[in-house]
């Protein structure tokens, strides 16, 4: 009887052992899965705050836009007094409008140009002159708005 009972005493430590691994791998694999889920939701986050961002310089560029034109009576020229092109007539190469200081007014230069993108807080827009075909019924104009890669735009249309 002695003989049987060390037999059994060993299988039975060789069962809790297996048990014992099955219930730390199904640990593990929760910890595993909570953690991507948990990466997940902040990188998701992240990356709301920054369209929020973007979206943010967008707007601002529109009402910068907007307030040139009602305020300092910006009318949509270059500084050498042609015409601005717009992004319907030409796509590859549109204006877009340069905003100045200091009592400068504002005026239109290819979007190429670096003058052309202004940086707020950890993010940049652009205003791009969408048509000017119908200009003296309605401008169209599309702000473009920047961060960490997001990018959003916000269009707008007013009468002149």
């Amino acid at each position: 009887m002695n003989r049987y009972k060390q037999q059994q005493k060993g299988k039975s430590r060789g069962s809790i052992l297996m048990i014992t691994i099955l219930i730390l791998a199904t640990v593990i694999i929760m910890a595993v899965g909570s953690s991507t889920l948990l990466f997940l939701g902040i990188r998701t986050n992240r990356n709301q705050e920054y369209s929020a961002g973007a979206y943010f310089a967008a707007e601002t560029g529109a009402e910068r836009a907007l307030w040139e034109n009602r305020k300092n009576g910006f009318e949509f020229r270059r500084q050498d007094g042609s015409i601005c092109v717009s992004a319907s007539s030409t796509p590859a190469n549109p204006d877009c409008i340069v905003f100045t200081a200091g009592g400068v007014p504002a005026y239109c230069a290819p979007c190429a140009d670096n003058a052309t993108v202004n940086t707020i807080v950890n993010a940049t827009y652009q205003v791009r002159f969408e048509d000017y075909e119908d200009a003296t019924e309605y401008v169209t104009l599309l702000s473009i708005g920047q961060r960490a890669g997001i990018v959003r735009s916000v269009e707008v249309k007013y009468k002149y």
